[in-house]
């Protein structure tokens, strides 16, 4: 039974491997880099988004934290001599409830960034992340930036 389980997650593991896409950059975790020229933001406007990027990137690095430490604690959970279901499964837990985290604050960053704007700038702005968010996730039938029955 545990030969069958560890053959089982090995093949999970190299699949994840095989069927990983090069890494790309998120774009909703890019913003906190993200440069907003491209808006012609007045003085005001930028100062308040350089005011809302500290409380972000913090946030965000935060969050990667947890999910590494939560992905450490898989590892061991995974070559521990002796297998426990529940701390594996837990560790998966903790790293996903740290990857919804790091997305809301995202979206919570947009959001506040988003306020700052005026209706045109906040229709370019969320056009362009919806544009990349396009460009980054799976290009399969089910993703939602293909049309049907066609290429995005």
């Amino acid at each position: 039974m545990l030969l069958a389980f560890a053959a089982a997650a090995l093949g999970f593991v190299a699949g994840r491997w095989t069927a990983a896409q090069p890494p790309q950059e998120d774009p909703l975790r890019a913003l906190a880099e993200f440069r907003f020229d491209w808006l012609v933001l007045t003085p005001a406007q930028a100062a308040e988004v350089e005011r809302l990027k500290p409380t972000f990137q913090s946030t965000l690095s935060a969050g990667c934290d947890a999910r590494c430490a939560a992905r450490c604690a898989l590892v061991r959970a995974l070559t521990a001599p002796e297998w426990d279901r529940e701390k594996a499964r837990d560790a998966v837990e903790r790293m996903c409830a740290a990857h919804r985290a790091t997305e809301l604050a995202a979206l919570d960053y947009l959001d506040a960034v988003r306020a700052v704007l005026s209706p045109g700038q906040q229709a370019r702005l969320l056009a362009r992340v919806g544009a990349c968010l396009c460009e980054t996730c799976a290009r399969n039938e089910n993703a939602c930036c293909v049309p049907e029955g066609g290429a995005p």
